[in-house]
């Protein structure tokens, strides 16, 4: 069997990592929510947030980053949470 069928492929989309906080929220003042979507950040914020107000955003994206190596496999937030407890 070629080697070729025993690997995955590199999925089509390109997965994002994105942390964002809640600056309006005064629970969650100095605390960040990570999240791991393979659509655009927006769109994933949109799914959180699906009724904006006029005004400021209820939220801030603070970070985002691809998730993706080079390989073409990818890295998920459940990786994330694993290097903080090491």
């Amino acid at each position: 069997m070629p080697a070729a069928n025993l690997l995955p492929g590199r999925p089509s989309t390109e997965p994002v990592i994105y942390a964002y906080s809640e600056p309006s929220n005064p629970e969650l003042s100095g605390l960040l929510k990570v999240g791991y979507t393979s659509r655009t950040v927006e769109e994933r914020m949109h799914e959180h947030y699906p009724t904006l107000k006029p005004g400021i955003k209820p939220y801030h994206v603070e970070f985002a980053a691809p998730a993706m190596r080079a390989d073409g496999t990818s890295w998920t937030t459940r990786c994330i949470g694993c290097s903080w407890t090491r």
